[in-house]
Formats: C-alpha cells, structure tokens, sequence
C-alpha cells in the first residue's frame, strides 16, 4: 500500500509518473486508487523531490537510498521508462552515434546480427499508433489497447515518443531473439547516457507480432521480425532518486 507523508507539497510529480494512474491528482492533491494496478515500479518514488511517498512493504531505510558517486551505477540505478517526451524528436546523428555504439553489444559466436529499423519524427510515430488502433479495431486484436484510447484516452503503444527503434532480427535464427535483447538493452543505457529518453516498446512488439497489416505498413523487410522495440524522444520529466529494488534471489550451490 502507497501511503504520502505530511511532507508532500502537492506539485502532482508522483502522479504524472504512475504509468496506471494508480495516484492520480485530485482536488489539487495526490490520491491513492487502490482499486487500480500497481506496477511496483517505484516512479513515484523517484520522481517526488520531498520523498513524501512510501511503500508500507519498503523498510524506510532502504526506500530513499543515496545515488552511486560511481558514473556506471549512477546510470544503471537511475535508469527510468520515460513516458512523458517533448514534440521535437532526438537528432539523427545522436541516434546514429548511439547504435554505432550498440555494436559492442555481445551476440552469439559475433554474428551481430541485429538490423535497426527507426521511425523518425512525431507525426510518423503518432500514425504508427493509429494505424495500429484502427487494426486492433478491424481484428478484433488486443482489445486492452483499445479500450485505453477510448476509456482513458491514454496510450500505451507509443507514449507519445518521437523516436520508435525497432531491433530486428533473422526469422530462423535460434539466437537471433536474445542477441537482439542484448543490442537493445545496449543501446537503451547508451542513449540515456546522452540525455535520450527510453521506453521499452512491449505493445509496439506484440502488435507486430500479431498484425501483419502494421509490419508492412512499419516497413519490416521479408525475412525479419522484431525482437525488441525502444520508444524514444527528449524527456518530459526528470526522476530525482534512485527507487527500491528488493535484493536479488540467489541460489548458491
């Protein structure tokens, strides 16, 4: 349960973050919806300059922890989803230099066979998530995405991004889906290294999983398919703390 502390000051920070409006403002104050969807993501958490919000299943020690000094775990531990971007899209030659950086990602037996695909600008990514509305619409596919638009007016599939990098990879190739994960989770802390905001695309890589209508429309070449998609643009928010994580669950042997 998320309870906010006397502290907080009502800038609404926690509630523009939460991805499921699980806190949403309300008579210029933060409210707690516990009848929605948590994601345990902690946004709100690193988003509010008071640390007013608090997890009950979070010991307060560990809630609020201090950023790393170190350059490689600050990136790491600060990392966010960024959902919130602004109108104008990142600069070609930044994205070119991210990928060209991406090809230090490992793959199996340096076959790297990742190819990207990036659709460039606002008005190109906003028709990708129409196209793809009005195709859940015809097919009857994902009704969720649907029902966001029309409900909630809210969409999942491009977050409004700028940028939509897709990272493709050879059908047949046993490996080809994991080296894929790989070169994106590269370019991902890459491209939030030199200020790009970064979301992982999981709608954007089902509906072209399962609409072959939008995988032309996108431009996917015959023989490839998507093995993760980043949605991309300048960010419109700034997170400020490092969130909780649990520590991790070994099993020594």
């Amino acid at each position: 349960m998320i309870t906010i502390a006397e502290s907080c000051i009502k800038c609404g920070a926690c509630a523009a973050a939460c991805p499921t409006r699980h806190i949403t403002m309300e008579n210029g104050a933060p409210v707690v919806h516990e009848g929605r969807r948590c994601l345990q993501c902690m946004h709100c958490t690193a988003m509010c300059p008071q640390k007013a919000v608090h997890f009950d299943a979070v010991p307060a020690y560990e809630e609020y922890i201090d950023t790393p000094e170190d350059a490689v775990l600050k990136l790491i531990t600060m990392r966010r989803s960024i959902r919130r971007f602004k109108p104008e899209a990142p600069d070609k030659e930044d994205l070119q230099w991210a990928l060209d950086m991406a090809q230090w990602a490992p793959s199996a037996k340096n076959l790297r066979p990742t190819r990207w695909l990036v659709v460039h600008g606002k008005d190109k990514c906003d028709g990708v998530y129409q196209t793809a509305i009005e195709l859940c619409k015809a097919s009857g596919q994902m009704p969720d995405v649907v029902a966001q638009q029309k409900k909630e007016n809210r969409n999942s599939v491009t977050c409004g991004c700028t940028a939509i990098i897709l990272a493709l990879e050879p059908d047949g190739n046993e490996w080809a889906d994991t080296d894929g994960v790989i070169a994106a989770a590269t370019l991902e802390l890459v491209l939030q290294h030199i200020g790009i905001g970064t979301c992982w695309g999981g709608y954007m890589k089902r509906l072209l999983a399962a609409l072959p209508e939008l995988v032309q429309s996108v431009g996917i070449p015959e023989g490839y398919h998507c093995a993760a998609a980043l949605l991309c643009g300048l960010p419109d928010e700034a997170y400020q703390n490092v969130p909780w994580r649990p520590r991790a669950e070994v099993l020594w042997r």
